[in-house]
């Protein structure tokens, strides 16, 4: 195979010498064993390479699977009265509580509650015993537009369970506490033309 790569080498280039050719016949055996070391080296790499990209996917896969947030086998369910949550000024609201346990209601246990508008302190705290495993809670009204908040909890062998709900009273009526100033409208178009005085003088850093 070699020996007619040298005549077909000799005959497109004449002008080569015996030395030359013989110079080439020396050194392709050797570059070509250079082109199987680094190709035998590259496909060592490869396989190296694919075996951690296999091994770094079934880890993350095993991370994944069991780094989600473990189920609670207690579970505090408080709900409104209404499917959406949401009442008129002047409406009563009621909530009803619930303790589950694997799935299934708990009775005679204890849960403390309270109940008052969102973010406040609470207008009511109690605590009861529910006999049939729900309890249904009288949480009253609101005369303003805002959030009405229950929250209950209880404790089962020593740790805290934790659960709330929050009734809407006329939320698209809820208007901000803070008056805008009077003059805010002036005070921010002279901001603006205050602003829009300094050049731009954009750089890259």
């Amino acid at each position: 195979m070699i020996f007619h790569l040298y005549k077909i080498i000799y005959r497109s280039q004449p002008g080569l010498t015996k030395l030359n050719i013989k110079a080439l016949g020396t050194a392709f055996p050797i570059c070509f064993r250079t082109f199987l070391k680094s190709f035998f080296m590259s496909s060592i790499r490869f396989k190296k390479l694919a075996g951690g990209l296999i091994l770094l996917c079934l880890l993350f896969s095993f991370h994944a699977g069991y780094s989600q947030i473990p189920e609670q086998f207690v579970k505090v369910i408080v709900a409104p009265d209404h499917s959406d949550w949401t009442y008129t000024n002047g409406e009563k609201a009621k909530f009803t509580i619930t303790v589950l346990q694997n799935g299934n209601a708990l009775k005679n246990v204890f849960v403390k509650y309270e109940i008052g508008p969102e973010k406040m302190e609470p207008i009511k705290k109690d605590s009861q015993l529910l006999a049939n495993g729900t309890l249904v809670v009288e949480a009253g009204s609101m005369k303003d537009p805002g959030f009405l908040r229950c929250i209950a909890t209880t404790t089962i062998n020593n740790k805290t369970y934790r659960g709330l709900a929050t009734a809407a009273f006329e939320p698209l009526k809820i208007a901000p506490t803070v008056a805008k100033p009077a003059d805010f409208t002036a005070y921010w178009e002279k901001a603006k033309a205050d602003l829009a005085k300094i050049p731009i003088d954009a750089r890259m850093t």
